[in-house]
């Protein structure tokens, strides 16, 4: 479906390609089937408001719903107190 059928603007879609990228980095195989947004170039545009998907003979079905522009405090995403930062074991690059 077109972005702007849902009042989405490529500003709006932005957040959506950065997600992406930083999922690749965690789990380049699966990034682009869980954020997505289409062109010409794979096969559709727009933003998808329905996907199947099959994997070990099951089916999983995503379908959007409602789409909706909120905004959110800053304090919303700011880390707990006493929060430390840790490598993840068997992070990219490890083994």
């Amino acid at each position: 479906m077109d972005p702007k059928v849902l009042n989405l603007t490529p500003a709006d879609l932005e957040i959506t390609r950065q997600l992406a990228s930083f999922f690749e980095t965690l789990m380049p195989q699966n990034a682009a089937a869980l954020f997505r947004v289409g062109s010409d170039d794979q096969g559709f545009s727009g933003v998808p408001v329905r996907s199947i998907m099959t994997n070990g003979g099951q089916q999983t079905t995503i379908e959007l719903k409602e789409v909706t522009r909120q905004n959110f405090a800053d304090a919303t995403f700011a880390l707990p107190e006493g929060f430390q930062k840790q490598q993840m074991p068997g992070g990219p690059g490890r083994q």
